[in-house]
């Protein structure tokens, strides 16, 4: 059996919404990319695909240990705009 080890991405990035800053979450972003991914009998791998990949695309763009939430937005509606249109509309719609 094999194990895979993580870290704990709300305890070493914090995200920037306006006036406040928060722990960054990878649960709100799979919860966002399920909903829009909805018209796909697989939409719960699917988003957990996607959750990886932009989590990725987070890390490697930034340069302390903050991000904004606009930031993100962006990352993930070019994430999947490349995916699937349909559900960057929807993503966007829901801002």
């Amino acid at each position: 059996m094999t194990t895979q080890e993580s870290y704990c991405l709300s305890d070493l990035l914090l995200v920037k919404r306006q006036n406040t800053i928060e722990p960054f979450s990878s649960e709100k972003i799979f919860l966002s990319l399920y909903r829009v991914l909805d018209h796909f009998k697989d939409a719960v791998d699917r988003a957990s695909y996607l959750t990886k990949v932009i989590t990725n695309k987070i890390l490697s763009q930034i340069s302390d240990s903050q991000i904004t939430s606009n930031d993100i937005f962006n990352i993930v509606v070019i994430t999947l705009s490349r995916y699937d249109n349909l559900a960057a509309k929807k993503y966007s719609a829901n801002r």
